[in-house]
């Protein structure tokens, strides 16, 4: 059951949340926007768990709004102020959201992201989130995948031309009039049973595709 002293942010980060929605749908305008999909990749048929780093999150939910028409989405945000900010922009596109991190609220969110896979709704996860380290994924959503026998989809984000915000994920922000490549690799069908040694190899594996060495 969620407690109310799990989860922070009201109605500021709410309404922050809604105006940096409108801002992202408008200024996305300004972007082109390219998508590479592995061809076995059917969003609307299937469910998956998206996987892609914290710091391209800006226009991702414009291109995932792109990819599927069946708007069963959900992403996995943080219990704090900014995860409710995040929640609020993300449901302007339809998006639902599932609260928690590491640190907080981890057993619940674990909870509710195996119901909502098992509802029909693939998830949106930042593996690096929400407090880093960058670029390094957090073995919860393997153990995720494999529990839910769910496909997993390695994403990459790429801008052509950013702005680098001075955070621990130096956050990415697109230029006006760049283009916002985003490639689908083959989804991912892991073992129902990993030891831990298995748990590390496929964190590492992702890793290296997520960040393009592959």
């Amino acid at each position: 059951m969620r407690r109310r002293e799990d989860i922070v942010g009201g109605k500021k980060e709410r309404y922050i949340g809604v105006l940096i929605g409108f801002f992202v749908h408008c200024y996305s305008k300004l972007l082109r926007f390219r998508i590479h999909s592995a061809p076995s990749i059917d969003f609307d048929a299937e469910t998956y768990i998206f996987t892609f780093w914290h710091n391209r999150t800006l226009v991702a939910p414009e291109l995932f709004q792109r990819m599927t028409s069946s708007g069963k989405l959900t992403c996995l945000t943080s219990p704090s102020k900014d995860g409710t900010i995040t929640a609020s922009m993300m449901a302007m596109y339809g998006i639902g959201s599932v609260r928690g991190s590491s640190s907080r609220r981890g057993k619940q969110a674990m909870i509710e992201m195996i119901k909502t896979l098992r509802s029909g709704s693939s998830l949106a996860i930042t593996p690096d989130g929400p407090r880093g380290p960058r670029y390094k994924m957090d073995p919860g959503l393997i153990k995720l995948a494999a529990k839910t026998q769910t496909l997993v989809v390695p994403a990459q984000i790429e801008h052509s031309a950013y702005w680098e915000l001075k955070t621990w994920d130096k956050f990415r922000i697109p230029k006006p009039f760049s283009t916002i490549t985003l490639t689908m690799h083959e989804p991912m069908l892991l073992p129902k049973k990993l030891s831990d040694e298995e748990v590390l190899e496929t964190k590492a594996e992702l890793e290296v595709i997520m960040n393009g060495q592959r």
